[in-house]
């Protein structure tokens, strides 16, 4: 992988494409995420939805691992945290947060656009 340098010598790491071996151990850990969040809830909260409260939480966490590698498939993660928790939202009655989220979901669909305008030649024939 190339890091390009940045002015002042700091390293950039560059975006690319989420890795196909990463793909099956990121599903496992999103699964026990998931349901060890979802134990959580019911077991220590008053949450009234917590297999939805748990599902967005442990898919954030998978999102937030991808961004930090720079994985231009995060930005899909974040379309599907974003949509399910603006609908999550809608039906807790909670509609400023659901349209927060909504307008997230957009800013994420602008992020992949620009992302993928910004993916090095040999990332975008999908040579990974």
């Amino acid at each position: 992988m190339e890091i390009r340098t940045q002015e002042g010598g700091e390293r950039e790491i560059p975006i690319t494409h989420y890795p196909r071996r990463l793909v099956l151990p990121s599903i496992l850990v999103f699964l026990l995420l998931w349901g060890g969040l979802y134990l959580v809830l019911i077991h220590f909260t008053n949450s009234t939805v917590p297999v939805w409260d748990s599902f967005g939480n442990a898919l954030s966490f998978i999102g937030l691992w991808a961004l930090a590698k720079k994985y231009i498939e995060q930005w899909w993660i974040w379309i599907v945290v974003d949509v399910e928790l603006a609908g999550l939202y809608l039906y807790k009655e909670i509609p400023f947060t659901a349209g927060l989220y909504a307008l997230y979901a957009v800013i994420a669909v602008a992020g992949y656009f620009k992302w993928k305008r910004c993916l090095h030649p040999t990332e975008k024939r999908g040579n990974t």
